[in-house]
This record gives C-alpha cells, sequence and structure tokens, in this order.
C-alpha cells in the first residue's frame, strides 16, 4: 500500500444504475462507484480514474493489463474468476419478472406460458431459463430500457431481468404502470471489483474494505439507487416488489428422517421473516400506487380540460387568420398582412406547444400507442423531406439527401416517425445560416436503419450537451437568435425513437454543425431477405 498508493481504475460508462455517466462531461455515477470509493477510503487508498469506455471492452483492456488496475463492475462467476481477481461481492441483486400491474398476479414463469416476455440480450443468465421454458414467446432487446418500454407500452407482457436495474430504470423512466410479478430461479447476480491476476493481494485488500462497511452504509448505498423516492416533485412511483419463495420439499420418508431439526427451524424462521418484509414492502407499495394514482389522475384531468378548451378556439383562429390573409375578406394593407402572419405563426406555436404536453404526458403514463405497418424507407426519407422543404426554404436553407436512400422496409408508425424527422430537422434548419444545406441520410446495418440529420451551425455548447434531451430544454444562440420553440421536441423525439426499439444520439462540434443519429430496426421479413 505505501508503493501503489494510488490505484488506476477503469470507468465502464452505460451500466446503470451501477456505473454510467450522465453526460459526456461528467463523472462516473452509481452503485458500483459508491462502494469502490467507501472501499477505499477504508483502506486508505486513493483512486484514480483513468478513462470510461464500455463494459466489455473494459474487460477486455484489464485482461491484458494494460496499465489498468481495477474495474469496479464485475459479475463474480467462475469464468470472471479464471480471467481476474475478484473481491468479495459487495452488491446481490435477484433476477425477477416485470410485468404491467393490470395483469394477473403471477409467482413463477410458468404463469406466462403462452406470453411474451422480453430479455437483454447482454443478459449471460438467459440462457437456461430460455431452454427451459420454452412455451414462452422470448424476444430479445439491446438494452434493459428498451425492454422496459417495451413492456409498459404493451408490446411485450413482462421482462426478465435484475431487480436493482429494473428498479432503477422505472423510477428514473417514470413507469408508472410496472411492478415485480415474480422471481426466478436463475442465481442471484453478486457484484465484485475485479482486478489483474498478478495483484492479488490487491483483491484481499479491497475485500477487508468491502466487509468493514456497516450495515447502515449497505443501507445508504441501495436506497440511493434502488429504494422509492418521492422527492422530486410530483410522485413518482417506482413500483418494487420484492417477492421470494421458500419452499419445504416433501420426499420420500427416509430423506425427511434424515433432515436434521436445527436445518428446518431455519428454514421455518427464514421464510416468516421473508413473508414479513414482502408484507411491509406490500404495504409500502399499495400506499405510494394510491398517490401516485390520484396525482396521475389530476395531471391527466387537467391536460385533458387543458388540450379540449384551448384547441377548439384555437384552431378556430388559425382558420379564420388564414382566411383573413388570402384575401377572401378583402384586400389587406401591407402592414395588416404583417400582423395577420404574425398572429397565425404564434397561433400555430401555441397549438404546437400543447400537442407536445398531451404527447409528453401520454408518453410518461406509458399510454401512448403506435400504429405499426410495414414502411418502405425510401418512401418514408421522401415524405420527411417533402413536409418540411417549405419551413427551410422560409428560412432560407436547403434539405438534401446525402446518399441515395436505401432500399427495404421498417415496421413502424408513420406519422410518429415524421414526427421525429420534423424534430430533428426543424432543429436543423434552425441554427443551419442561410444559404447553407442541411443533409438527410440512411443506411442499412446490423439489421437496423441508422438515420441522420446533419446541420451546418454553431454546434452545442458543451456545457448544454448533457441535458439536450431534457423536457423544456432549448438553446438560446445570441449571434443568430434563430431559435424558437417549445423545449421538448427532442425529447418527444428520444421517446418516439425508443419506442420503435431504436436509440438516438448525436455528434457534435463547436463552430462545425451538428449531426443526430438514430436507429430503427429493419423489419423482420427484410431482415431475413437480407440473410438470405
Amino acid at each position: 500500500m505505501e508503493k501503489h498508493p494510488v490505484v488506476r481504475i477503469l470507468g465502464q460508462s452505460k451500466v446503470p444504475p451501477f456505473m454510467f455517466k450522465s453526460g459526456p462531461n461528467e463523472g462516473p455515477r452509481g452503485i458500483s462507484i459508491d462502494y469502490i470509493t467507501l472501499a477505499l477510503k477504508k483502506v486508505g487508498l486513493k483512486g484514480d480514474f483513468s478513462g470510461f469506455i464500455p463494459l466489455r471492452e473494459s474487460h477486455d483492456r484489464l485482461e491484458k493489463k494494460e496499465e489498468i488496475d481495477l474495474i469496479p463492475l464485475a459479475i463474480v462467476t467462475p469464468t470472471n474468476a479464471r480471467r481476474w481477481a475478484l473481491t468479495s461481492p459487495y452488491f446481490t441483486t435477484p433476477i425477477v419478472v416485470f410485468s404491467r400491474s393490470d395483469l394477473d398476479t403471477s409467482r413463477t414463469l410458468k404463469d406466462f406460458f403462452g406470453k411474451k416476455l422480453a430479455y437483454s440480450n447482454s443478459a449471460r443468465y438467459m440462457g437456461p431459463l430460455i431452454e427451459k421454458y420454452k412455451k414462452i414467446q422470448w424476444t430479445a432487446y439491446n438494452a434493459p430500457r428498451l425492454a422496459l418500454q417495451s413492456v409498459a407500452t404493451g408490446l411485450e407482457d413482462g421482462f426478465v431481468g435484475a431487480l436493482a436495474v429494473g428498479a432503477y430504470l422505472i423510477r428514473d423512466r417514470g413507469l408508472l404502470n410496472l411492478k415485480v410479478a415474480a422471481r426466478t430461479e436463475a442465481p442471484d447476480l453478486k457484484m465484485a471489483f475485479a482486478v489483474r491476476k498478478d495483484n492479488k493481494i490487491l483483491a484481499d485488500i479491497l475485500s477487508k474494505g468491502i466487509k468493514s462497511i456497516s450495515d447502515d452504509e449497505h443501507a445508504q448505498i441501495r436506497n440511493k439507487w434502488v429504494a422509492l423516492d418521492f422527492n422530486s416533485g410530483i410522485p413518482i412511483q417506482q413500483l418494487i416488489a420484492w417477492a421470494s419463495f421458500v419452499g419445504v420439499f416433501f420426499g420420500t420418508l427416509a430423506i425427511i428422517f434424515m433432515m436434521s431439526y436445527g436445518r428446518l427451524k431455519k428454514e421455518v424462521i427464514k421464510r416468516k421473516e421473508i413473508e414479513d418484509e414482502l408484507e411491509q414492502l406490500n404495504a409500502r407499495l399499495r400506499k405510494t400506487t394510491r398517490e401516485v394514482l390520484k396525482a396521475s389522475e389530476i395531471k391527466e384531468n387537467f391536460l385533458s380540460t387543458i388540450s379540449h378548451e384551448l384547441r377548439t378556439p384555437l384552431t378556430s383562429i388559425i382558420g379564420a387568420l388564414s382566411f383573413v390573409n388570402s384575401g377572401m375578406a378583402g384586400t389587406l394593407s401591407d402592414e395588416g398582412k404583417r400582423l395577420i402572419e404574425i398572429a397565425s405563426r404564434n397561433s400555430s406555436r401555441l397549438l404546437t406547444l400543447i400537442n407536445e404536453l398531451l404527447d409528453t404526458q401520454k408518453m410518461g403514463a406509458g399510454k401512448l400507442v403506435l400504429e405499426k405497418t410495414p414502411l418502405p424507407i425510401a418512401n418514408l426519407l421522401e415524405q420527411a423531406l417533402e413536409a418540411n422543404t417549405g419551413f427551410a426554404l422560409h428560412h432560407g436553407v436547403t434539405l438534401a439527401a446525402d446518399t441515395p436512400f436505401p432500399l427495404g422496409e421498417i415496421n413502424g408508425d408513420q406519422g410518429r416517425l415524421l414526427q421525429v424527422f420534423a424534430n430533428l430537422i426543424s432543429n436543423a434548419v434552425k441554427f443551419t445560416p442561410p444559404r447553407q444545406v442541411v443533409t438527410i441520410s440512411a443506411r442499412i446495418e446490423d439489421g437496423y436503419v441508422h438515420f441522420s440529420v446533419k446541420d451546418r451551425g454553431p454546434g452545442i455548447p458543451c456545457k448544454f450537451q448533457h441535458k439536450i434531451f431534457q423536457k423544456f430544454t432549448t438553446e438560446e444562440d445570441g449571434t443568430m437568435n434563430r431559435t424558437s420553440g417549445t423545449g421538448l421536441g427532442l425529447n418527444i423525439a428520444k421517446n418516439l425513437v425508443e419506442l420503435h426499439g431504436g436509440e438516438i444520439r448525436f455528434e457534435t462540434t463547436e463552430g462545425r454543425g451538428t449531426t443526430f443519429f438514430f436507429s430503427i430496426p429493419l423489419h423482420h421479413q427484410h431482415q431475413v431477405s437480407l440473410q438470405n
């Protein structure tokens, strides 16, 4: 410890709630970070985070001993124990089934025979479950959050995953209509720190630090990332139920005689403790559900009333202004036309705000239903260009295709995907100087269609990048002064893309423009034809 007082740690950036980054310029956060920080403090060492890369890449770099001492997140398995020196486990989480609250209560995976269950394709514990329960319709998703959203929106009947991961995502995404339905027989996931094989003494030292962490300190970390939380304005329901069953097996008379009385007594005590804990959690869950449903009902009634009270007169106002502006009500002076155009433009903007608020409310409640149909990629892109060309010309900007549109189909909601394009293209046009070009492109790769919208604007400032997809977020450009909007467009676009099973991201360089990318899965039949 005197010779090596600083431990070189390689961060893993996309594993919430264990380790992740909130933005490009943010530090690491999560359960694993809190534990490694506390364990190092307990033994008198310091940590130096030497970078942040995806989980699998960090595993390879540690195994190759590339100037790294430790990675904070590794699942305790025989394979990992052979690859690295593992510390004592610092966190354990069971594998459970999440389902919608309106489904009948289930207790085992057998209750889901004939139904559709989602899972993350990176979950290695799923192999034995899929093989054993072949009567379940299994669907793999690229990330746990996409699988959970598919359950909340009704695409799937349930999601099998780690309790800690699902509980965090339910709270983080505000998925009010989910619950824990059953516990699986998959082994609990145990998390440990992984150290280079040639530095086992460091693993032993950190294990002593982990063992010295008190019950209160464990509880503080667990409650921070996994427990119920009502301190974020309007209460958000995190439906966490912990169901654990202790079976008492009856066998032959000989086996019963072989069972010791002491072991049976321990099982009975354990069962009673679990039942008491389950009853306490259910009581908290029922109370939380009532509070959230009441708040949600008030919010929904308010938005519904406002939408009807405002949209009806606004539609009439916009129609009347259009009638006057056309000259059918008489000739207008130049000043009169200017005033009518201002009124018409702001009325349309207000109507857009109302529609976006309603969309945001539906997404938050998991009530937005997509009407998916097979869509030719080329037709969708042509419609997106056609629908937004007028807006671009009004700002003196040209829309163009960067490459020829690819052939093929996706399975999606045409109106909602055009809404995604409209939000991305309108933002690109607003930030692109006159007489410049906004380019649209698409390519097919790895079973997905990857779309992009590229502008020639000033780029997104670093201090603003981490909150670009948050609600009610706008960035005013003092030099161009061309931005205006509700601050909901990118948040809605992100949710719509994820509801289609895809992802959205961006790349930006200050002074050189920004490109937004989003991917949508290819239609299943088209994927088969490509493979053939």
